[in-house]
């Protein structure tokens, strides 16, 4: 009798269960996949204090932050898996804590961007719609034996910031002072723009 007892077939509570270890199961490695899809930072590299453009970096002045980015972001800053940028030199100024951006990284020797103000009316700085982050051609008018000449001053430069009266505009005056960035040699062709000659910004489209 004690046989036959062993050897019965499982009962229905035996296939519950079953059931209920297999959900169990399914839900751990569920909940896995979710945590693991919604963890997307990365570590990158970042500057521990704020340094100018022309820095050669070294190893204090580096550290690795654990940021999420998305789109565009997952390309511009450096990934610290990418090496170590260290004696690398910084082709513009970076602010304190500043994640690295790559377009910042100059070999050694490399000589350092220049930050320029273009003091401009609302109308001549796209309505007034112009953006840090914008890139833009820098276009100037002046006479020339009594008639209006236009050339581009600058070409493909990114607007790095955006001084605008917070209201009221008058017409005649310069509302916005637009900072961008170029190599050195432009800037002496916008210093002598800026002095002779009217400004207007094209927006460059991507």
């Amino acid at each position: 009798m004690g046989d036959a007892n062993r050897l019965r077939t499982p009962s229905w509570t035996d296939a519950r269960l079953v059931a209920g270890l297999l959900m169990m199961l399914v839900s751990v490695v569920a909940g896995a996949a979710v945590v693991g899809n919604a963890d997307k930072s990365v570590t990158v590299w970042a500057v521990r204090t704020a340094l100018p453009a022309g820095t050669t970096l070294t190893e204090s002045d580096l550290t690795q932050r654990r940021v999420r980015l998305f789109g565009d972001d997952r390309t511009r800053y450096l990934d610290a898996r990418g090496g170590d940028p260290a004696g690398r030199v910084l082709t513009r100024a970076l602010g304190d804590g500043e994640l690295l951006p790559v377009g910042a990284l100059g070999q050694p020797g490399t000589q350092p961007t220049r930050v320029v103000g273009l003091p401009l009316t609302r109308a001549h700085a796209l309505g007034g719609e112009v953006r840090r982050g914008d890139v833009v051609d820098v276009l100037a008018t002046r006479k020339e034996g009594g008639e209006l000449k236009t050339y581009t001053a600058a070409t493909g430069v990114r607007v790095v910031g955006v001084d605008a009266p917070s209201s009221g505009f008058t017409a005649g005056r310069n509302d916005f002072v637009v900072l961008v960035e170029v190599a050195p040699a432009v800037a002496l062709d916008l210093a002598a723009a800026i002095r002779g000659a009217e400004l207007d910004l094209a927006r460059v489209q991507p």
